[in-house]
């Protein structure tokens, strides 16, 4: 299948774009700098998602749409918002995808949505994902909660926990520490774009993505600092004083945390209980655990599922990476 898949230089979409490229299909990636993809056998596709004129051309070849054009702070200075980055990125690329006729799209979101948003990050995300629902195209909706994995030099929240516990003595949780998580690789994100791609029946649904280990922010501290064998000593903070650091600090680069992205932390991002997930596509687990511990990538049962494949192998005297991982 021939897939478009913008913020292909991104966290995810560089995944998304090597996932798909491995899996045989034929994968335009757009990018506003496409020396930064560093994925061989795509097409580049060089342009803005905020000028759709730059890529329509390109977006005509395709058969379907993967969006995963997404920030986790915005720079208002430098005119980078969530309102431009989201919301209007996506309307963009609905309309876009409409005008050309691409049918097939894929919309990354973000676990927590399906609540009363009370952060402009997750305002911005309702918004986008109202825009898909209200276009005639056959969508599929995907709401991971926190993505760990993929490019090490990439921003993301696992990313930045490491960089500031491997360089502090002391590093704060904010009351108890005891909102979840659910880590979701992006191995098993790519996994369920390809399946969905695959998988007629997943028309029209919205996927909740988490990782079947669940954590608390307090507990997921332990075990970087553990993995990491840092000597870090974790120590509760009043949430009104990190909330006002954060309001006084947030909108520097350097300071690990925004209000919204506290205020999104302390609510949890745990998959709801009940909703549908990327196991009824079938999508094989990762352990967090593994992961951190060994840089482990590995499906859960990866050898059951290779003698499952004709003609696949896989070698397990090396930790495998999701280049080994094979299809059921």
């Amino acid at each position: 299948m021939r897939v478009f898949v913008t913020g292909a230089t991104g966290f995810v979409g560089r995944e998304v774009v090597r996932h798909l490229q491995q899996a045989g299909h034929d994968v335009f990636a757009l990018c506003r700098n496409p020396e930064d993809l560093y994925v061989t056998g795509v097409q580049k596709v060089q342009g803005d998602i905020l000028q759709p004129h730059t890529f329509e051309a390109q977006l005509r070849e395709a058969e379907a749409c993967v969006h995963c054009i997404g920030i986790l702070r915005a720079f208002p200075e430098k005119g980078v918002t969530f309102e431009k980055m989201h919301y209007q990125a996506t309307l963009n690329l609905v309309r876009a995808c409409g005008k050309v006729g691409v049918q097939r799209y894929i919309h990354i979101s973000a676990n927590g949505v399906e609540k009363h948003p009370t952060t402009e990050y997750m305002r911005s995300k309702a918004k986008s994902e109202q825009a898909v629902r209200s276009s005639s195209l056959d969508w599929t909706i995907l709401r991971p909660s926190v993505v760990y994995g993929g490019n090490p030099n990439k921003e993301n929240f696992v990313k930045i926990l490491r960089d500031n516990l491997s360089k502090t003595s002391l590093f704060p949780y904010f009351g108890k520490g005891e909102y979840c998580m659910a880590p979701i690789s992006t191995w098993e994100l790519s996994e369920t774009v390809r399946r969905c791609l695959e998988t007629p029946e997943s028309v029209g649904k919205t996927y909740h993505l988490g990782g079947e280990e669940v954590y608390t922010y307090k507990a997921l501290l332990h075990l970087i600092c553990e993995a990491g064998n840092y000597k870090t000593k974790l120590f509760s903070l009043p949430p009104v004083l990190m909330s006002t650091a954060a309001g006084l600090l947030g909108g520097f680069k350097w300071f690990p945390m925004t209000t919204d992205m506290l205020r999104m932390l302390m609510q949890g991002n745990d998959v709801p209980a009940n909703a549908p997930t990327q196991k009824l596509l079938e999508v094989p687990s990762v352990s967090f655990r593994g992961w951190l511990h060994h840089g482990l990538m590995e499906p859960a049962g990866a050898a059951a599922l290779s003698e499952k494949s004709e003609g696949s192998t896989v070698n397990t005297t090396r930790p495998l990476s999701p280049d080994d991982a094979p299809d059921p």
